[in-house]
């Protein structure tokens, strides 16, 4: 019985063509021989009704979790009442071939061969279905060879082999995208081409396979038409947050999910249903508790993983208190707390106070449990795009849009002041602009509040001071006035209270707890 309506989808038909080397040419007389015997029925990817356990296979790209946790929080926000129990072991190196180059980590170690741990995975896992994503370190990134095909083809043929006996399904991805362009190694691109046509062929013979080394390929191949510098990520190989929803993407559609073509990021996927967001967080933050205690109860031979994981029943304890949370606020009638995301640099991070004594911890304190404050300061941080440690580029700019939130607070450009920032003033209000709409842009759609920011008591610090600040806060307030945005006033909150900035920037205890109730009061008058 299938999970999803099964939409099917071929890369194969798709993909960038490359020249037959000459053993090849024999292919046309072997498939004219093949057509003429019974083909097997292709087995649809599917998760069947019966699955309660999903193990996912695979290298450094799967042990990230990315993808895995996307797929997760799909299924989990589309069949609420659905219990099942989704392990990663994924291994960072492995391969299924056994091959390794000579060398590999600066010669510390070869890679982790699969064959020396599938047994035991399988045993303790006792898995219902298996996702297998294997072939990225498999050609040992060289040109393509018969020897080394050979030895993945036969690596895995035997993972199939192991887990049709352990009566367990199986779904093959092909090979993730290798940006063989970034990294001036083009021959292990066609490599990988090759390793995910012949894994797509095995649909033929009855394998249940989904392609992701496809929807990669095209995607970044449309993109660069606009965006020649476009990559997933630095190093060619394993994919940024883009890149793994589109491996997510490409499974779920795989499995026949329908509304995803107009999704492009986790998020959107998340915010298609109630409390999705949430959900996608817990399940992230579920998958990377288990994920090490798996692999180390398990056993592998590949060092410089997390030895000091906590055994797989105490990290079950806390995973299993998540899944609760999951399940309740996915039930009928529940109300969700209003998230406010709080965003700024190191006063908002919480430097100068006591640890849970930042301004965004004594907020939460103070709103109760129906609210859920997010704190996302960042030390040293910019407004200023050109400043020299701009918000912009931190993951926490994306997280805090990730997370929709129904209010945002807003706290920056006291690092601006400083000389080498406040050089681009005149961006100042600008680049303000644009952040305060890539908020407002939000599916939540959220309340935006504007702080002017904490005063600098003299001679101020860091280069940070008093006299530019001054100059900054005219543009908030009209900016708040453009946007339709509140004001806080947090600079009026603590001016004159030399006291609560013992270092002339940073609020102490005393001082968050001024700025928390200030902004308490103007979260709840709206």
């Amino acid at each position: 019985m299938t999970y999803f309506p099964t939409q099917a989808f071929c890369w194969k038909d798709r993909r960038r063509s490359f020249v037959m080397p000459a053993p090849m040419k024999i292919l046309p007389v072997l498939l004219g021989l093949v057509s003429l015997l019974p083909l097997h029925a292709q087995e649809k990817p599917e998760i069947p009704a019966s699955a309660h356990r999903i193990v996912f296979l695979g290298d450094s790209i799967t042990y990230a979790g990315q993808y895995t946790a996307d797929v997760e929080a799909y299924v989990t926000t589309h069949q609420p009442g659905r219990e099942i129990d989704w392990i990663n072991v994924g291994l960072p190196s492995e391969t299924v071939s056994g091959l390794s180059e000579p060398g590999h980590a600066g010669g510390q170690f070869p890679r982790p061969d699969l064959h020396e741990r599938l047994d035991r995975v399988l045993v303790q896992t006792k898995p219902d279905l298996v996702f297998a994503c294997y072939g990225m370190n498999d050609g040992i990134y060289l040109p393509f060879d018969e020897t080394r095909f050979k030895a993945y083809q036969d690596g895995i043929q035997w993972l199939r082999d192991r887990v049709t006996a352990a009566h367990a399904k199986l779904i093959l991805l092909t090979p993730p995208f290798f940006d063989g362009e970034k990294v001036h190694n083009p021959a292990y691109s066609t490599t990988l081409d090759r390793y995910a046509a012949w894994l797509l062929d095995q649909r033929k013979v009855g394998w249940a396979v989904i392609d992701i080394h496809g929807p990669m390929t095209d995607y970044i191949t449309e993109r660069r038409k606009k965006e020649p510098a476009f990559v997933y990520g630095g190093d060619g190989i394993h994919p940024n947050d883009l890149g793994h929803w589109i491996m997510a993407k490409a499974i779920l559609q795989g499995l026949g999910a329908r509304d995803l073509d107009t999704i492009g990021s986790a998020a959107e996927m998340a915010a298609l249903k109630p409390q999705g967001v949430r959900v996608l967080d817990l399940v992230r933050r579920r998958e990377e508790l288990l994920r090490d205690s798996w692999l180390h109860e398990i056993g592998h031979k590949r060092p410089g993983m997390n030895d000091k994981a906590p055994a797989v029943k105490d990290a079950a304890v806390t995973a299993s208190q998540m899944a609760k949370e999951i399940k309740e606020i996915q039930s009928p009638g529940y109300k969700p707390p209003v998230r406010v995301a709080c965003v700024g640099d190191s006063i908002t991070q919480g430097a100068g106070a006591a640890p849970g004594k930042s301004y965004p911890s004594q907020l939460q304190d103070l709103l109760g449990a129906t609210w859920e404050v997010k704190n996302f300061g960042v030390s040293g941080r910019t407004l200023l795009k050109q400043g020299d440690y701009p918000y912009w580029k931190e993951k926490a700019y994306e997280q805090a849009k990730e997370c929709q939130p129904a209010m945002v607070v807003i706290m920056l450009g006291t690092n601006d002041t400083k000389p080498q920032n406040w050089a681009h003033k005149d961006d100042f209000h600008a680049d303000y602009l644009e952040l305060i709409k890539s908020f407002q842009a939000l599916a939540s759609k959220p309340r935006v509040f504007l702080c002017r920011p904490c005063p600098v008591p003299e001679p101020g610090n860091f280069g940070i001071n008093e006299t530019n600040l001054k100059v900054e806060i005219p543009i908030i307030d009209q900016l708040a006035k453009e946007t339709g945005s509140a004001i806080i006033d947090i600079h009026a909150a603590l001016e004159n209270k030399p006291a609560l900035l013992p270092d002339h920037v940073h609020p102490n205890n005393e001082g968050a707890a001024v700025m928390a109730r200030t902004i308490a009061a103007a979260l709840k008058a709206r």
